[in-house]
């Protein structure tokens, strides 16, 4: 039954509602309740403020509101996104999701302090000024690896190398958290022209959250070791420069070649490179050549290091190897591969749940979480909140453990 009962909502409220909503997905019916300039009183049934809530992805309570508020989150006051405006506004998606991440850094925060644990030294070790050689060394100590990490067959792919160094990433104490949608809604897609990645400080759970939407594991690889970068300088960090804007702000560019080195080392990288330039010069049938295949050199590195067509030609650029209109070429070409990718990957089947469970969550995290509930500090409800399942899904994934 219908619940006819009317409320009133402040004018002011309404219309910061409709500010910060997403108005696009209402019809014409919904748009007209929001009009003020025909409502100037609005009123609504329980019904209707449900149903614009869920429609505009915001809070039930905000209707109830007596004056607006700023519900964003601090972290995007720590944007790098290119040749955009930083005061637009971000999607009720990128809200939402950050503040899920928040919640379960605060959870795990909490419990990494009740279990008497310390503060992790790593975070904030670093500063600004530090050179990228440091930050890369650094990082090689605490992960425990070394210069050619990625030579071994072990991490011979993209993908093996990403879930390597998340796995090494995750028992620093680090959360890595993986997807490309909301919570479990499947209809709330994150938009990797939004955001690839971002990085949330705490010194006892520092977060790193990849936008799994953001391209093949070449992608998110070189945003996770961005990320941990960031970690290290103790700088929270929303992360959407392009590839080609290495040089667009101080700090940014630092991480940037933190990762790089840390992927593709710069005196490999030269060695290899001269050496396939030589050797497609000298093999070449055309003796008037100028220059060496340039898509041949690439892809030969690409045989050696875990990275992106585009990401190597970037470091390509940086050496001076290349033109910077050969490299925007490429970056052109790599963007529109993106967007084939996108729209083949939201149209595949959804596959295996749990095995996407996993591929999502911190597999650290969830067995904290699994713990504390069978030693009965948390309750099952709140289990089920912060891994978005429920009473049987939670079950079969604690007995996958």
């Amino acid at each position: 039954m219908s619940t006819s009962v009317e409320v009133s909502v402040s004018p002011q409220v309404l219309q910061w509602i409709s500010n910060i909503g997403n108005t696009t997905a209402l019809d014409d019916i919904h748009l007209a309740k929001l009009d003020i300039a025909q409502h100037p009183n609005p009123k609504f049934t329980f019904d209707d403020i449900v149903a614009l809530s869920k429609k505009l992805q915001i809070p039930y309570a905000y209707f109830f509101f007596d004056s607006p508020v700023d519900d964003t989150p601090e972290l995007f006051a720590h944007r790098t996104i290119k040749n955009k405006d930083v005061s637009q506004k971000p999607s009720r998606n990128l809200v939402d999701l950050v503040y899920e991440m928040q919640t379960l850094q605060d959870w795990a925060r909490q419990d990494q302090i009740d279990q008497g644990n310390d503060k992790l030294a790593f975070v904030g070790s670093e500063n600004s000024s530090a050179s990228a050689s440091r930050i890369d060394a650094s990082i090689r100590e605490i992960l425990n690896i070394d210069t050619q990490w990625y030579s071994t067959p072990a991490v011979s792919t993209p993908n093996a190398a990403f879930k390597y160094l998340r796995d090494r990433i995750q028992h620093t104490g680090v959360i890595v958290m993986v997807s490309g949608i909301v919570g479990s809604n499947t209809r709330r897609k994150l938009d990797p022209n939004e955001f690839r990645a971002f990085s949330l400080i705490d010194d006892y759970a520092p977060l790193i959250f990849i936008n799994r939407n953001d391209g093949p594991e070449t992608a998110r690889l070189f945003s996770l070791v961005h990320e941990f970068a960031h970690i290290l300088l103790g700088k929270s960090e929303l992360y959407n420069a392009s590839n080609s804007d290495f040089a667009h702000n101080s700090l940014e560019a630092l991480c940037n070649n933190v990762a790089s080195e840390i992927l593709m080392p710069d005196k490999e990288f030269d060695n290899i490179w001269n050496e396939q330039a030589l050797q497609i010069t000298n093999n070449a049938r055309l003796k008037d050549m100028e220059k060496p295949d340039l898509d041949s050199i690439i892809r030969s590195l690409q045989k050696v290091f875990p990275l992106s067509y585009s990401a190597i030609a970037l470091r390509a650029l940086s050496h001076k190897k290349i033109t910077q209109s050969q490299f925007d070429e490429i970056q052109k070409e790599a963007n529109e591969q993106l967007a084939n990718f996108d729209d083949k990957h939201h149209h595949a089947s959804g596959g295996d749940y749990y095995r996407t469970f996993h591929s999502r969550f911190d597999s650290r995290l969830f067995s904290h979480i699994v713990a504390s509930v069978q030693e009965g500090r948390t309750s099952y409800v709140d289990a089920y909140r912060l891994t978005h399942t429920t009473d049987k899904t939670f079950s079969n994934l604690v007995e996958g453990l």
